[in-house]
């Protein structure tokens, strides 16, 4: 990843996911399909980024839950 991108979003398939947001982040989250973590890191560089706990989780979000928010 360029130094010069400073938002990325990444997609993928559990298990996956919840083991890299809680490696990233160290919060155990469940995925369901089309969940989305927001999560902030503080780095300089993407080859600063480290494991546990590297970002803040921002926010979570289910698609069942935008139902209850409407």
């Amino acid at each position: 990843i360029p130094n010069d991108v400073e938002t990325l979003l990444l997609v993928g398939h559990n298990p996956t996911m919840e083991y890299l947001n809680t490696a990233l982040c160290g919060a155990a989250e469940t995925f369901s399909t089309a969940a989305i973590a927001h999560l902030e890191v503080e780095i300089d560089s993407w080859f600063d980024l480290k494991l546990n706990p590297a970002c803040n989780l921002l926010s979570f979000c289910r698609p069942r839950e935008l139902e209850e928010l409407t």
